[in-house]
């Protein structure tokens, strides 16, 4: 009969550790994915981009696509629980960073720094696959 205790007691505890884990990885992934990100304020107006990420070995990575210009890569990432901070050199050699942080399920808002110039307010959308 004790082992039987035992027994159930062992899968009780590895159901409720599985179900922990599950929830924190789907938290701290609710950057991956596409997102329409719009950057307003600029000397050209608004500008349109996509950035995409991605978790390979538990480290976020991407890359970001501004205009008809091609996809320039991230050379690094910061993340927090409810932001991130892209950084990137763009096609005219700026060093550029791209803050977003949670808004809702769908939702971001955030900064576009270049350096030594002005920061632009960005807002984006979660690209929804049909």
């Amino acid at each position: 009969m004790r082992k039987v205790i035992l027994f159930i007691s062992g899968m009780f505890f590895m159901l409720i550790s599985f179900g922990t884990e599950v929830s924190v990885q789907s938290g701290s992934d609710y950057f991956t994915g596409k997102w329409n990100v719009i950057a307003a304020g600029g000397p050209g107006g608004e500008t349109q981009m996509v950035v995409g990420l991605e978790r390979k070995d538990g480290k976020l990575f991407g890359d970001i696509k501004i205009g008809d210009e091609n996809a320039i890569k991230f050379s690094s990432t910061e993340e927090k629980e409810t932001s991130v901070k892209l950084y990137f050199t763009s096609s005219h050699g700026n060093d550029i960073i791209l803050f977003m942080e949670k808004k809702d399920e769908a939702k971001v808002v955030g900064t576009l720094a270049i350096k030594d110039m002005d920061t632009l307010n960005v807002s984006g959308e979660r690209v929804v696959k049909e």
